[in-house]
């Protein structure tokens, strides 16, 4: 939500003007439009319930206002609230950089206004979604898929098919290790934490962290995790591998 002020020499040109075009006398400045050129930087006007215009870069933008509280203008000095948390890829928006946030009407991303636009900052792919409250964006990531848009460096998440784990490094989200275990990833009811069963594995499976012990699908080796890869490290001659409570090996 936005709250756009004219500024105190113009705010009473600004209502006279407005009430010269309801009135339809003549002289009166056209209202803004699209495109338009403008000197008040910063300047906002609603053009209906859900969009606004502002003045930026010399000339009136459109801004969607795509929040459940739409585009609203107060009082005689005119000033206007923008609620833009509902928006697209792409949208003008209000805020300086990384200081306005919003969600997809799909509730499926959640945005950031960079360079007076609004561009996908993370993927929401969990059960919550995108949730947009007044003054705050709530993003369910732990559910993700390899190249989802990410900003938490570190963050892991289970990939949409639960059989692998991924996490968040340098802006996208990218295998962590495989978890073909009886328990595959899950996230846990009520939190974000996210666990990964991967006392299960086949060779050359991407894994974290290093030294894990797992055995192979067919139960005749104990695989290892060494450089993100498992490899073989044993067959297990005495009998099949097996996968215990917390860990996973030959007999």
């Amino acid at each position: 939500m936005h709250w756009m002020r004219p500024p105190r020499r113009n705010r009473w040109r600004l209502f006279v003007g407005c009430i010269a075009a309801i009135s339809g006398l003549d002289g009166c400045r056209p209202p803004p439009r699209a495109g338009a050129k403008c000197t008040l930087i910063n300047l906002a006007v609603c053009t209906d319930d859900m969009h606004a215009l502002l003045c930026r870069d010399g000339s009136w933008q459109t801004v969607p206002c795509g929040g459940p509280r739409g585009c609203a203008e107060h009082g005689r000095a005119k000033e206007v609230t923008c609620d833009d948390s509902i928006a697209s890829a792409d949208d003008a928006c209000f805020g300086t950089n990384f200081a306005d946030h919003a969600c997809t009407p799909d509730h499926k991303r959640a945005l950031v206004c960079q360079q007076g636009h609004f561009e996908i900052n993370r993927t929401c792919r969990g059960p919550k979604g995108c949730q947009a409250t007044p003054g705050r964006i709530d993003c369910d990531s732990t559910i993700a898929e390899t190249g989802d848009a990410c900003d938490t460096p570190g963050a892991f998440a289970c990939g949409s098919e639960k059989r692998s784990l991924l996490v968040c490094r340098d802006g996208r989200m990218r295998p962590a290790s495989s978890c073909r275990g009886p328990k595959e990833c899950s996230v846990r009811t009520g939190t974000t934490t996210v666990t990964c069963d991967n006392r299960t594995a086949v060779e050359g499976d991407t894994c974290e962290p290093l030294e894990t012990h797992a055995c192979s699908s067919d139960s005749k080796f104990e695989l290892i995790c060494r450089g993100g890869k498992f490899v073989r490290e044993r067959e297990c001659k005495q009998g099949a591998c097996r996968v215990r409570e917390t860990s996973a090996g030959c007999p």
